[in-house]
Parts: structure tokens; sequence; C-alpha cells
């Protein structure tokens, strides 16, 4: 989405620039840590259901919040 975002942007000739967001780093982080503790429960069979369940939450809400950050960007972005 984002890259269509930029490409729609530039095409309407209202490029925007491009910068992380702290919510979409913190998203990053979640799903390394979920894929880390997905690998280790399977390879070491540490019994970590609620925590991947838990993290896999916590992706999804991350997930979700950097997306509504990164469209009201590039709404205020597009009017302004």
């Amino acid at each position: 989405l984002i890259v269509l975002g930029v490409m729609l942007s530039w095409l309407l000739d209202h490029p925007v620039r491009i910068a992380p967001l702290i919510v979409s780093k913190a998203n990053t982080v979640a799903q390394i840590v979920l894929a880390g503790t997905v690998l280790a429960d399977e390879g070491f069979g540490l019994g970590l259901d609620v925590l991947r369940l838990a993290l896999v939450w916590i992706v999804g809400a991350l997930t979700i919040a950097s997306l509504a950050a990164y469209l009201r960007a590039w709404l205020r972005h597009m009017s302004g």
C-alpha cells in the first residue's frame, strides 16, 4: 500500500517524501520477535503457545496502526 500511495502521489504530480514512522519500526521489531519466537518454539518445543498468540495479536494491531498512520499522513499530504 505504501508503494501504491507513493506511485499515485507521483502520478498526480504531488510527490511525497518517504520517511519511516515509529509505529512502523515497532511493527518491524514485533514481526522479528514473533518470527524468532515461532522458530524457537517449533525447533525446541518450548510450549510458547500463549506467547505466540499474544505476539500475533500485537503484530496485527501494530500493522493496522501503521496502515492508519501512513494513510493519515498521505491524506494530509495530498490535501495540503
